[in-house]
């Protein structure tokens, strides 16, 4: 076990060693060897806490172990961990450590900075030992810090020289030809110890590393496959295999890339740099749930790990940041304010979780810095930018010009600027300028065709868009102008062509198919246009364009599928209630489906928008019309008509504002009229309705009803039809149950009708249900409190209910105001018995004139009552209690009385 655990050491495989070594020292704890074997394999994984932890055991034993020594002083990596070691070398004495003591002494003293003293303790060292390798190395380190490159390199040749062919030392010096620009003869070193030594796993890596870097993949294989026939677990080969196979991209090698990391991961679960690339791989995959999951599982081990902090960070960013990032970001940057990159990304999370303002404000104090990164620059105009600060953005992309005079982003957004402010001047020559210095670029190409475009020169656009496409074929955004130019100059085939371009370098831009469904629709092709839309929607369900432009395809369809219309058009109004687009076609689908009122209100919200188009305003219009709104319809057809354009239904919308703005002739000619019309067209309610009125005029009542019954057949939710026809049973036509019928529909229609409250109240009060009349009758007063008759009946009611005071103040107020005589009496009758100021010969001749009067039983009842004649008043209350059950001063009366009269 023992022997193997040396062999994997020298082959560069500490990972396997450390299980042999552990498994030994579990068995034999007191052996200083493998303790010390174990804490140089812990030493090469890089957990320097644990490799110093072995070190001490194997020093504890045999004080003075030359590679537990050698461990312990590279492993002490702090000053606190470096006074620990030095304590412990104080102990052991100089004829005992041989080199290795003076060589420990040395690699502390260097680490410290103290050249004099590393350079007496390795001149001992040497002196001790001068076939030790390692002191060659360590001299070797002594020189680069003394930036003595040439006598490092002489010492590290000296070090490979003594070394055996599998060693560190040839790792050393390879390392070292690397640093200093000598890759050839590092690579020669490094396959003339693979040639010598073929198991050499640490060579193998080296090589791995540097056909990677040279982006030689056929190398770089075969050193990892050198690798994986003796290590399949090798943590470095592992991770340059899966960088390998993510840089040659596909489903498939990312899928390798993840397997084999999540092997690894069970191998290495704390290994900060492991759950990094595995997150990167994820992300590759398509997975960025579970890349954010590798994140938080390296930031949990190693709460600091910039890289594994950023990348977090662009994540978020790019779904929805939390206040979690911003909290993690902004801890980092405390502890390292100079981390430009970091504060980019600092500002980019607060930016997204909507602090616009910290966002610019902690770039705010670096801007004038020239010596910060352009990024973080381009990042605060942008940001002024969003804010609407065009003014000082255009100073910061200046300035960024001047510092990078060919930099495209900042020249790109100044020609914005210059578009947006009329300058187009400026702007031609800013694009011309920047073509001069990318001449190869197809965005500066791109850039200046937008400023042509603008300008309305669209020969010289296309022409400048031809050029980009010569430099990259598929270059989006000028086949997407290209596209734009063509469609409004009518070239719609070629538009066609180029959107087409779009949707196949991006299949998943639905602008692109939203485009080219409109130009189908342009040309006649609706069943394009509905596949275009479909495809979008099989993408996206909620995409509320593509909603909204399928359910209009579907209502215009011959016959209209108005049912898959309205899906549409309702989950559309659902996502985007403002939208007044979707509003105006969910209003139109209604107004088919003869839902009136609903669609009304829709297509009011489509008009009250910024510039609605004339057929929104026609249809508005129409819907008025349906629900008998003259004043609504008049005005929706001017402005539609006012507009002077051509869309479908202008002529009907002509004839429908003629028709109402033509005066109606007085009496049977009105009549004749407007029979005529409505004869003509009989889904014309607003010549129905007019009709009615005339007729009802003339005294023609039941020719009136039947005229109303005709427009609610068109439209049963009309509020007005509703009303006259609730208004002509009531009165003259006297059918009580058809005036309840449409009075209570016209106050459903118009919940604060009061005429149609007051009539509902009013038939109440016959029935005798003042509980239900009452309220209606006082709803009824809130329009006419000059109806004498009215208010009269309300005060009655009020009474009949127990508001007796309220019913005093009615009867009051009409006293006050009324002319009416008859009604004046009535109520100075129905006050005098309210009030018991009526005389014992009123009160009778009252009741001899109708015997169930209640207010007269109430009366002369009251009048017993207070002459101490009980049993009399308590027959009366009876009666009136009988009479009217619900009456409550009767029911009291009535209580109070039993409870008094002395039992017999």
């Amino acid at each position: 076990m023992r022997a193997l655990g040396h062999i994997w050491l020298e082959r560069g495989s500490p990972r396997i060693a450390a299980t042999y070594f552990a498994r030994l020292c579990k068995l034999d704890p007191a052996n200083a060897d493998d303790q010390a074997a174990l804490s140089m394999a812990i030493l090469f994984l890089g957990d320097l806490p644990n490799a110093l932890d072995h070190a001490c055991k194997a020093l504890g034993s045999e004080r003075a172990h030359p590679l537990a020594l050698f461990v312990l002083a590279v492993a002490s990596a702090d000053a606190e961990r470096m006074s620990e070691a030095e304590k412990k070398l104080d102990l052991i004495g100089e004829a005992d450590g041989g080199a290795a003591l003076p060589l420990a002494r040395a690699i502390i003293a260097l680490r410290r900075g103290e050249m004099e003293a590393a350079r007496g303790f390795l001149g001992r060292a040497e002196m001790v030992e001068p076939s030790n390798s390692k002191v060659h190395v360590w001299k070797a380190e002594w020189h680069r810090a003394a930036k003595e490159a040439d006598a490092a390199e002489e010492c590290l040749k000296e070090a490979v020289r003594l070394a055996p062919a599998r060693s560190p030392e040839r790792i050393a010096y390879a390392t070292f030809l690397q640093t200093r620009g000598k890759r050839d003869q590092a690579v020669a070193l490094l396959q003339t110890s693979v040639k010598d030594a073929p198991d050499f796993i640490a060579a193998w890596r080296m090589l791995a590393n540097d056909a990677m870097a040279r982006e030689d993949r056929e190398a770089a294989a075969k050193a990892l496959n050198a690798i994986f026939a003796k290590d399949s677990l090798d943590f470095e080969a592992v991770m340059l295999q899966s960088k390998l196979w993510l840089s040659e991209g596909g489903p498939a090698k990312c899928a390798r890339a993840v397997s084999s990391l999540e092997r690894l991961e069970s191998a290495y679960p704390k290994s900060p740099p492991l759950a990094l690339q595995l997150a990167r791989a994820r992300l590759a995959a398509g997975d960025k749930a579970a890349a954010i999951r590798s994140l938080d599982h390296a930031l949990k081990i190693a709460p600091d790990f910039r890289e594994a902090l950023l990348m977090k960070a662009g994540l978020e960013l790019g779904g929805g940041s939390d206040s979690a990032m911003v909290a993690d970001l902004g801890e980092w940057l405390r502890k390292h304010p100079d981390d430009h990159k970091a504060r980019l990304a600092y500002s980019g999370t607060l930016h997204a979780n909507g602090r616009t303002q910290e966002a610019i404000d902690i770039l705010r104090p670096f801007v004038t810095d020239a010596r910060s990164p352009r990024e973080l620059r381009l990042h605060f105009g942008l940001l002024l930018l969003e804010i609407d600060k065009p003014g000082e953005a255009r100073g910061v992309f200046e300035r960024v010009l001047e510092d990078f005079p060919t930099d495209q982003t900042a020249s790109t957004e100044l020609v914005k600027l210059d578009m947006a402010a009329g300058r187009k001047a400026e702007a031609l020559q800013r694009a011309a300028r920047q073509i001069s210095d990318h001449p190869g670029s197809p965005e500066a190409r791109h850039l200046q065709a937008a400023v042509y475009a603008d300008s309305g020169l669209w020969d010289e656009a296309e022409a400048a868009l031809e050029e980009a496409l010569k430099l990259d074929p598929d270059h989006q955004g000028a086949h997407e102008l290209l596209a734009k130019i063509h469609g409004a100059t009518g070239k719609l085939d070629t538009s066609k062509l180029h959107w087409e371009k779009v949707r196949a370098g991006n299949p998943s831009n639905l602008r692109a198919l939203m485009e080219l469904a409109a130009i189908h629709e342009r040309q006649g092709a609706r069943a394009e246009s509905r596949k275009c839309y479909e495809e979008i929607l099989a993408k996206d369900p909620d995409f509320v364009p593509a909603l909204g432009k399928l359910a209009e395809i579907h209502a215009s369809d011959t016959p209209p599928e108005l049912s898959k219309a309205r899906a549409l058009a309702e989950r559309a109004h659902s996502l985007q209630t403002a939208d007044p687009g979707i509003a105006a076609t969910l209003g139109w689908i209604l107004f088919q489906e003869g839902e009136f009122a609903k669609a009304r209100e829709l297509l009011d919200q489509a008009a009250n928008a910024n510039k609605p188009r004339p057929q929104v305003l026609f249809h508005l219009g129409k819907a008025c019309l349906a629900t008998a709104d003259e004043a609504g319809a008049l005005a929706a057809f001017r402005k539609a008509l006012a507009t002077g354009e051509n869309f479908p239904g202008r002529s009907e919308a002509e004839a429908g504002l003629a028709r109402l703005e033509k005066p109606i002739a007085a009496g049977s000619a009105g009549v004749e009229e407007l029979s005529e019309q409505s004869n003509r067209d009989p889904a014309d309610l607003i010549s129905r309705l007019r009709l009615a009125e005339a007729l009802a005029a003339a005294g023609l009542y039941s020719e009136a009803a039947e005229a109303c019954a005709g427009a609610l057949k068109i439209n049963p939710q009309l509020h007005r039809a509703h009303l006259l026809a609730a208004r002509l049973a009531f009165g003259p036509l006297q059918d009580d149950a058809k005036a309840a019928e449409h009075a209570a529909k016209a106050r459903e229609f118009k919940p604060d009708d009061a005429e149609a409250a007051a009539i509902l109240g009013t038939l109440a009060f016959r029935e005798g249900d003042y509980a239900r009349a009452e309220p209606l009758l006082r709803d009824g007063l809130a329009a006419n409190r000059s109806d004498s008759g009215l208010l009269l009946r309300t005060a009655q009611a009020a009474y009949r209910v127990g508001k007796q005071a309220d019913s005093v103040t009615l009867v009051e107020e009409l006293l006050r105001d009324t002319k009416d005589s008859a009604a004046a009496a009535e109520a100075r009758r129905f006050l005098s018995f309210v009030s018991g100021r009526a005389s014992a010969e009123e009160v009778a001749a009252a009741l001899a004139e109708d015997p169930g009067d209640v207010v007269a039983l109430m009366a002369r009842a009251s009048s017993a009552e207070k002459d101490g004649r009980v049993p009399e008043a308590l027959a009366d209350y009876r009666k009136a209690q009988l009479l009217d059950p619900f009456f409550p001063q009767a029911r009291e009366a009535v209580v109070r009385l039993a409870k008094a009269e002395p039992r017999r």
